[in-house]
């Protein structure tokens, strides 16, 4: 309560100074200190697919040579306008081309709820890790505001007529210590995602790029160099597919294809991402400060990116607070620019110039696991998808923007050789319909010769996901008599650990795309030892349609997607729950942050603060 408190006196208080900025007196009362310096807050407004300026979770690891470092006694802001200060004397601001940005001491201060893990570009699967490596690196594409992948590092691409072979010229770019960026970079880097040995969170894009021999090298049955990919010279990558595949440009323009130099990967060893000192990246910009599971990582401007005249930023601070109300108030006191809302906050401020909200394409699920006897049953995996009301869960206690959902590709990601979107006509999987479920459970009942069963749900331990836990356990219990949840939070690697392992009953998870199509989610489900659930009719269909004979027929490959989809409806094999909304108060003197419908992944390298 004194929290909530709080926030309406510092809400006051903001009013308060707006009204003297008005009257004329406001420089008057700062020069007597009489208002806390940067209680003003922030907006920006929605644009085309949307704008955002951070709000995901990811991690990443992180690599840096030469870093340059700032000030220890500094500030997170005052580090990252200091590091970049110094990159930009140490690097030299003589380079052709390369004559710095329009940086004038902008630091972005962005709120996120869940720590950055790692900044390893092939090892994570967490949006806010993500979000920070995306601004970190270039591929052969980049994505623009419009969501349309375009040529970054890659100068040209040259499609042979069958479409198997795909030739890149590189442009002349470097690594943020003035190394330069080359096409057996783009080699190593594929070769490290694939390498067995390291079980990459993202090995499996290189099957879904369709690169020649992707799943054997992955599986260890070929060697490493065997792999579908080629630098004939500096400048010239060579990329082999096993089919053709038509969002290929939007897949390269992902985190986890983006060079990495194999000479300073080697020279790290196993601290490689660890620190800024072992990451080297060759995006708009490099991290400066950063540690596994930080409460914050620093990021500075990169004076020798090859685009830096476009760049405002000096810096970008990512911010870890779990508390959405401790986020609120951290905002109104001037020390962060955007936060996220949620539940009762939004209720607060949804009529404030500085609140945006907008759909995202995060669908957050909970999955069973098909191993635990009880859980085998249909009738009580369809007893419990029906159980809880995911409209009300959407509007009265998520209460930003977020949506039922009843699929398992979220609209919007993917549009079909018809021009249509891919729900546009798809069936709706497991809408609420308590009566049905309590049906269900009395034929499991019979089924399984039990009256009651008790299951632990997992989630990680932010604010947004142990209050959906919490609504779908007293849902659960209410609809479903003798049905017991316990919901336990935990630290996302931890949960991660656990899932991984199959030691789990119930798990929330959410997950965004990484390219526009619908396997970015299908591929979730396919036969892995670390998955409970497998069908061979489904694997076929993903398998077919990922680089089969169906990626020369586009209708019939759509087809093939939209079947897979009721495969997994027919069988439960995870309860959709609710796609993302994000309700956020974004300072005024932010504007140019743009949000990536098709990957899930926010751009901040055009943000401006004025």
């Amino acid at each position: 309560m004194k929290a909530m408190k709080d926030l309406r006196n510092l809400r006051n208080l903001r009013k308060w100074k707006r009204n003297l900025l008005l009257a004329g007196l406001l420089p008057l009362c700062l020069a007597l200190a009489l208002i806390p310096a940067g209680c003003a807050g922030g907006a920006r407004a929605p644009a085309g697919t949307a704008t955002s300026a951070a709000a995901s979770a990811s991690g990443a690891e992180a690599t840096a040579g030469a870093a340059p470092t700032a000030d220890a006694n500094a500030s997170a802001p005052e580090a990252a306008t200091a590091a970049a200060t110094q990159a930009s004397a140490a690097a030299g601001a003589d380079r052709p081309g390369q004559q710095g940005g329009n940086g004038g001491g902008q630091v972005l201060n962005v709120h996120v709820d869940v720590e950055i893990s790692t900044l390893d570009f092939h090892n994570t699967g967490e949006g806010n890790a993500l979000n920070a490596m995306n601004e970190m690196g270039d591929g052969l594409y980049r994505v623009d505001a419009d969501g349309a992948p375009q040529l970054a590092v890659a100068e040209s691409a040259d499609v042979s007529a069958d479409g198997l072979t795909i030739t890149y010229k590189l442009r002349d770019t470097a690594y943020y210590d003035g190394t330069p960026v080359t096409a057996r970079d783009f080699v190593y880097s594929w070769r490290r995602l694939a390498d067995p040995a390291l079980e990459n969170t993202y090995n499996s894009l290189l099957a879904v790029a369709n690169i020649v021999n992707a799943n054997e090298v992955i599986a260890g049955e070929q060697p490493l160099d065997a792999l579908g990919v080629e630098a004939t010279d500096d400048k010239t990558l060579v990329v082999r597919l096993s089919g053709p595949l038509p969002f290929i440009d939007t897949l390269f323009a992902f985190p986890p294809f983006f060079p990495l130099s194999e000479d300073f990967v080697t020279a790290q060893g196993s601290s490689f991402a660890a620190s800024p000192e072992t990451l080297l990246t060759n995006g708009p910009f490099y991290a400066t400060e950063y540690e596994p599971n930080a409460n914050s990582v620093t990021l500075a401007r990169n004076p020798l990116y090859y685009r830096a005249d476009e760049i405002s930023l000096d810096g970008i601070v990512y911010r870890t607070v779990k508390d959405p109300q401790q986020a609120a108030l951290s905002y109104l006191s001037g020390e962060l620019d955007t936060a996220r809302l949620s539940g009762e906050q939004v209720e607060l401020y949804k009529d404030d110039p500085e609140y945006h909200g907008f759909l995202t394409s995060y669908l957050w699920w909970i999955s069973p696991n098909h191993q635990n006897p009880d859980l085998a049953n249909l009738n009580l995996r369809i007893a419990l998808a029906k159980s809880f009301d995911k409209d009300a869960l959407a509007s009265n206690v998520l209460k930003n923007g977020a949506a039922a959902a009843h699929y398992y590709v979220p609209p919007g990601v993917a549009t079909g050789p018809d021009g249509k979107d891919f729900r546009d006509g798809a069936p709706n999987y497991f809408e609420t319909d308590k009566a049905d479920a309590l049906a269900r459970w009395e034929l499991a009942k019979q089924e399984l010769g039990k009256d009651s069963a008790e299951f632990t749900l997992l989630v990680e331990d932010s604010d947004m996901a142990i209050s959906v836990a919490q609504f779908v356990q007293a849902q659960i219990q209410e609809t479903l008599p003798g049905v017991a949840i316990n919901v336990e939070p935990l630290p996302k690697k931890a949960k991660a650990d656990r899932v991984s392992d199959l030691d789990f009953d119930f798990n929330l998870h959410r997950w965004g795309p990484d390219y526009s199509d619908p396997l970015t989610f299908l591929n979730l489900w396919t036969s892995s030892p670390k998955r409970s659930w497998h069908s061979d009719e489904y694997d076929a269909l993903v398998a077919d349609a990922t680089s089969g004979p169906l990626t020369l027929d586009a209708a019939a490959r759509w087809q093939a997607l939209h079947d897979a989809e009721q495969i997994l409806g027919d069988d439960a094999v995870t309860f959709p729950v609710f796609i993302q909304g994000e309700a956020m108060l974004i300072k005024p003197s932010v504007s140019g942050a743009e949000f990536h419908f098709g990957t899930g992944l926010h751009s901040l390298r055009h943000v401006k603060k004025d």
